[in-house]
């Protein structure tokens, strides 16, 4: 579903799902060259990188008007979509470095920020003073492999963590009933 502008950026773990669908994944492998061109964007606003989307751009600049979609507003989107990959790989980040995420002048690096919240993409503070960004979440557009491997290793330390304090906390019960029987 669209936004009130006609954006989907408030949806992307729907990008997500819309990837891995059979007829989606079929475009990849289809022999018309417009439905390529769309499977490859699709994979680019999926990676969440600007970067690349530029790159796609500078290649297939034919494309947006063949799929009838509009190249700024993809554009914005795309500019949500590396400020939610950004935020979900970093605790915090400078205005500097946001900026230069985005694409866009630090100047502008609040507003997105704001937008951004707005469109529920990042949990996120900002430090005026400091020129900082102190993010508590951000939204993926894409659940890696190694993303998963990550998420097992961080369960599992936090499995043994919790065993560890568990144990602690035992032997700690079995001292205080010796110490209770003792006296």
């Amino acid at each position: 579903e669209k936004d009130k502008k006609g954006t989907f950026a408030g949806r992307v773990g729907g990008v997500t799902a819309v990837y891995q669908l059979q007829p989606v994944q079929y475009l990849k492998n289809s022999s018309s060259s417009l439905h390529k061109g769309a499977f490859s964007l699709l994979e680019v606003f999926c990676e969440g990188s600007l970067q690349k989307f530029s790159d796609f751009v500078k290649e297939n600049a034919g494309i947006f008007e063949s799929l009838k979609l509009d190249k700024d507003s993809c554009h914005e989107n795309m500019r949500f979509l590396a400020l939610a990959h950004h935020a979900s790989n970093n605790d915090n980040a400078s205005y500097a470095t946001v900026a230069s995420v985005l694409e866009v002048d630090v100047s502008e690096v609040e507003k997105w920020i704001v937008k951004g919240i707005e469109k529920q993409l990042l949990d996120a503070k900002l430090d005026q003073l400091n020129e900082t960004i102190v993010i508590n979440r951000g939204s993926q557009s894409l659940f890696t492999e190694n993303q998963w491997m990550e998420l097992d290793a961080k369960l599992k330390s936090w499995t043994t963590s919790v065993h560890s304090v568990l144990a602690t906390v035992k032997q700690a019960k079995l001292e205080q009933a010796k110490l209770a029987k003792n006296r």
